[in-house]
């Protein structure tokens, strides 16, 4: 018996785990290689040239600022007046080459301050660079707007020289994505592995029939649990013989005394979507005297109707069929619901 349901289990938790593994390659591609680069580190970017910068992770202490070339800014829809996002600066690349930067809104006025520091040591004005800016982020090749602006800026109409490389650093973007994406990416896929871990192992350990196996040992009843489930023939994946009701709530094995079990009822669940009928969803609730709900599912009315059925048939002492009064006596009361089967007074007070 238990290896069966632990079949069952493992059979019902496969979608999710396929789904699980899916969204978790999804989210290890995405983050995957960011992630590869934050944990080894940046590099230095002055020990680089030319194209091997091209998509490198890197960080450097900025001490020249040449100038900048180019803004990105952005304006509410219905205003004029438009904010500064970021700022395209020229520096150092290496000892020979020069390379543009990104500067977010947030840091400007510093790196200007850097640039004008700059001014004056180029012009001789002062004689040593006391403060740096230090970066770290991705370099990428530029998109034809921001290469027509660098280019525009540096050669006036004629040839971009060589030295002026057509590469910009994406600060805190690694493989072209922010560092706090990259790690969330990571992050979460991850979890989701050993979400589909924990799933997996649960199903195949016998994890969602641990209840019933701390039961059997406890009561020492496995031997009738086993006789009860394989002479109990399921209808719906439910079976019951007036001992016990076992049936499955997704992966979970769940068996109920059937004595406890006060009451059952068709339920359906209506769907809208903007008060438009979407679905219907019928189900069996089952009330115990613990004050406990389970939903055995239906694929329609019928199936409900015949699971309800076979329930009455195999626990006589089952109260069936819903109302606002059985309700509020159960609420109130399970042990006197319980006597509904053998108090005529009460039965004609509930149904008349």
């Amino acid at each position: 018996m238990l290896q069966e349901l632990k079949k069952q289990s493992l059979k019902r938790v496969l979608p999710a785990v396929i789904l699980l593994a899916v969204f978790a390659a999804v989210c290890l591609a995405l983050g995957g290689a960011g992630m590869v680069d934050l944990v080894r580190g940046p590099d230095w970017l002055y020990d680089y040239y030319g194209e091997d910068l091209e998509g490198r992770y890197v960080e450097a202490d900025v001490y020249v600022v040449y100038d900048w070339y180019a803004e990105t800014t952005s304006r509410r829809e219905g205003s004029s007046v438009e904010t500064t996002k970021s700022r395209d600066f020229i520096i150092d690349a290496n000892d020979m080459e020069y390379i543009a930067l990104e500067v977010p809104a947030a840091d400007l006025k510093r790196v200007e301050q850097q640039m004008y520091d700059s001014w004056d040591y180029l012009d001789d004005v002062t004689d040593d660079l006391t403060t740096y800016y230090h970066i770290e982020g991705t370099v990428e090749r530029m998109d034809a707007e921001t290469l027509g602006l660098y280019t525009e800026f540096l050669a006036d109409g004629g040839t971009l020289d060589d030295a002026f490389l057509p590469y910009i650093i994406r600060q805190g973007k690694v493989h072209g994505m922010d560092k706090a994406f990259s790690v969330s990416m990571c992050v979460i896929g991850l979890a989701l592995l050993v979400w589909l871990a924990v799933l997996l192992i649960k199903a195949l350990t016998g994890g969602y029939q641990k209840s019933i196996k701390r039961r059997a040992l406890a009561q020492g009843d496995l031997p009738l649990l086993e006789e009860f489930y394989i002479a109990a023939e399921p209808l719906h994946g439910v079976r019951s013989d007036g001992r016990w009701v076992l049936f499955n709530q997704g992966p979970k094995t769940i068996l109920l005394d059937a004595p406890n079990v006060l009451w059952a009822y068709v339920h359906r669940l209506t769907h809208r979507t903007n008060g438009i009928k979407t679905g219907t969803t019928w189900s069996v609730q089952l009330r115990t005297g613990d004050r406990k709900v389970y939903t055995l599912g239906a694929k329609n009315e019928e199936q409900a109707r015949e699971l309800l059925q076979m329930l009455a048939a195999s626990m006589p002492h089952l109260v069936t069929g819903y109302s606002d009064a059985l309700n509020r006596l159960f609420s109130q009361d399970p042990a006197r619901f319980a006597t509904i089967p053998t108090d005529t007074a009460l039965q004609q007070e509930l149904f008349g």
